[in-house]
C-alpha cells in the first residue's frame, strides 16, 4: 500500500471535473478549489495514511471531524506524497492539532508554498484525483469509537458537535456530557 496524504476539503463540488466553465480559458482551472488548499504562513497541513487502509483514513476523519463546531460530512482527497517534491513543494513532518495523538502523528505540512506551487498542486490535484467524503452518519460512528476507545476526549469537543452526535448516540449521552473515569 503506497503512502498518500490526505488532506480535507470543504466540498466535492469545487473539485468536480465534470463541472464546465464557459467562460474558462483552454488549460486554465477555476478558482474555487484553491480555497480548499488554504494555507497558514505559506504552509498547507495534510496526513499520511495509506492506500486502501480504511481503518487509517477513518481515524483521520475522526480526528479533523472532532475538531469541529457541528457534525457534517468530511470531504478530503488523497494523493501520492511524492507529488510534493515532483512539484517542487518541500515536505516537513510537524505533529497535528487533532483531538487523537495518533493521528497527530501523522501529520505534515506542505512548506514554503509560493502562489504558483498552489496553483501547480491544485491543477495536479483537480485533474488526477477523485475526491471522496464521509456523511454525518460515518462520521459520527468514526467519533465515537475513538470515543468508546478512550482516544478522543469528548470533554475537548465544541458542545454543538457532542449534541449532534448524541442525535445518533442517544445510549452514550453519559459518555458525552457525563464525567468519564
Amino acid at each position: 500500500m503506497p503512502p498518500l496524504f490526505l488532506r480535507m476539503i470543504s466540498s466535492l463540488n469545487k473539485w468536480d471535473r465534470e463541472n464546465t466553465y464557459p467562460w474558462l480559458a483552454q488549460g486554465d482551472i477555476p478558482a474555487d478549489p484553491i480555497t480548499d488548499l488554504k494555507t497558514s504562513n505559506n504552509r498547507l497541513s495534510v496526513f499520511q495514511v495509506n492506500d486502501g487502509d480504511e481503518v487509517r483514513i477513518n481515524k483521520v476523519v475522526a480526528g479533523l471531524a472532532a475538531t469541529k463546531q457541528k457534525l457534517n460530512p468530511v470531504a478530503y482527497i488523497l494523493f501520492d506524497v511524492e507529488l510534493p517534491s515532483r512539484l517542487g513543494i518541500q515536505v516537513e513532518k510537524k505533529n497535528g492539532n487533532t483531538g487523537l495523538e495518533i493521528v497527530n502523528d501523522w501529520h505534515f505540512e506542505l512548506i514554503e508554498l509560493s502562489a504558483q506551487n498552489l496553483i501547480l498542486l491544485t491543477r495536479h490535484l483537480l485533474l488526477n484525483t477523485d475526491p471522496d467524503r464521509k456523511m454525518e452518519h460515518e462520521v459520527a460512528p468514526l467519533i465515537m469509537e475513538n470515543v468508546r476507545a478512550r482516544e478522543l476526549d469528548p470533554n475537548e469537543m465544541d458542545e454543538r458537535l457532542r449534541k449532534d452526535i448524541a442525535k445518533f448516540y442517544k445510549q452514550d449521552i453519559e459518555i458525552l456530557f457525563g464525567h468519564r473515569d
